[in-house]
């Protein structure tokens, strides 16, 4: 039975059959393998009988060591490679050592948080349901309730007052780090006498999901 070398490179990969190391060698250097940190038995058959079936390189180590070995047309290991090929590919392979990227200084971050352009993921309509009369808000404990007919008329309301961003929602409100605790901002829905009917950040309803993230997304930071 002819034998030929049988190779993956990826734990999930394909196996890719070759008749020489010359030709093996050349396709590992094409994806860049580097170069044979150690030969290594990845299964305890190849263990307990001293036999390699692969090798690891600083790209591939554990589980996704590359794996080379002599073998039938359906990838059934028939033995390792002697000492002369691996002596052969070890010199042959390429070095490709995968750098991580530097992280970002302060500046760099700085740079990136000033120049990213906000995006508001817009509600498909910001007018309310049917089933509700009106918003209703309140600014504080001891703020005078107000009714909006609309999401934009409530939060140009909310941002003439400087009430920051949303960091928490809590029942029929939210709080911002302006107000909060018992002098958090009442928001709601209601009828025509400010009767609570809903809660705007309610996650089981889709559409009042959407009108929360267009309140966070919208309102205006504070340096209150």
């Amino acid at each position: 039975m002819n034998v030929i070398l049988c190779v993956r490179v990826y734990n999930s990969g394909p196996y890719q059959q070759f008749d020489n190391p010359d030709d093996a060698i050349d396709y590992l250097n094409e994806h860049q393998v580097g170069q044979v940190d150690a030969w290594v038995s990845g299964m305890q058959a190849f263990i307990d009988n001293g036999l390699t079936h692969g090798f690891t390189t600083c790209n591939h180590t554990g589980q996704e060591y590359v794996r080379i070995y002599w073998g039938d047309s359906a990838n059934n290991y028939r033995g390792p490679l002697d000492t002369n090929d691996r002596f052969y590919i070890e010199h042959k392979l390429e070095e490709h050592v995968t750098v991580p990227a530097a992280p970002l200084d302060a500046n760099d971050q700085s740079y990136i948080e000033h120049g990213l352009e906000e995006h508001v993921a817009i509600p498909a309509s910001t007018e309310l349901s049917p089933d509700y009369a009106y918003l209703w808000l309140r600014v504080g404990d001891s703020g005078e309730y107000e009714k909006m007919d609309d999401l934009d008329a409530a939060i140009e309301y909310l941002n003439e007052l400087n009430v920051g961003k949303v960091t928490a929602w809590v029942y029929d409100g939210f709080e911002t780090q302006n107000y909060h605790g018992r002098d958090y901002i009442r928001l709601y829905y209601g009828d025509h006498e400010s009767n609570h009917l809903a809660d705007i950040g309610e996650d089981e309803d889709e559409e009042q999901e959407q009108h929360r993230q267009y309140v966070e997304c919208n309102l205006e930071r504070s340096e209150l």
